[in-house]
Parts: structure tokens; sequence; C-alpha cells
């Protein structure tokens, strides 16, 4: 019963209306279009198999080529700024005087 309730919520969470009524569940959308709003598990692809994909002229390949070059480039870390101080320590506070 917990896993299909799970499943429940998670097409509930991919906005795949169900209708409850008189201890009967029915999907609202047809099939096919609440295919098209579920997430598709990780397949594990490798690089080269995702450029590949990324190639292709279609929606699906714009998103996956999107996806590729948001991993690849990275922004470079920044540099490390010189306060100063030695061993990234604070300066102590200064006395009044």
């Amino acid at each position: 019963m917990r896993t299909f309730y799970r499943e429940l919520e998670l097409l509930k969470r991919c906005g795949v209306k169900v209708r409850h009524k008189a201890k009967l569940y029915h999907l609202m959308p047809t099939a096919a279009e609440a295919e098209g709003r579920l997430p598709f598990p990780d397949p594990q692809l490798s690089f080269a198999e995702m450029a590949e994909l990324a190639r292709c002229d279609c929606p699906a390949g714009t998103r996956l080529a999107e996806l590729l070059a948001a991993v690849i480039n990275q922004p470079e870390p920044g540099k490390k700024r010189s306060g100063g101080t030695s061993k990234g320590k604070r300066p102590g506070p200064r006395a009044r005087g």
C-alpha cells in the first residue's frame, strides 16, 4: 500500500491529475499525456553518449546539449585574496588609545 501511495504522490508532484471516486482511481489525462509529465530514471549515460544525443536536432537534443554544457562549462573557482595576514588568520582587535 505504501508503494501505491508514493506513486500517487509522484503523479501529483508531476502535475498528473488522478480522481478518486467510489474507491476507484481514474487517471484524468490520457496515458500519453501523463507519460509526457513523468520524469525518466537516470539512464547512467557516459559523457560521450550525452554528447552524441545532444547533437540530435530536436527539442530533447537541445535540452541535453544545454545540460551537458552546464556540467562541462563550470565557472573557474575564484582566486584567493591575499589580505596581508598569514595562514588565513584574522588580525586581532585594535587597541583603543
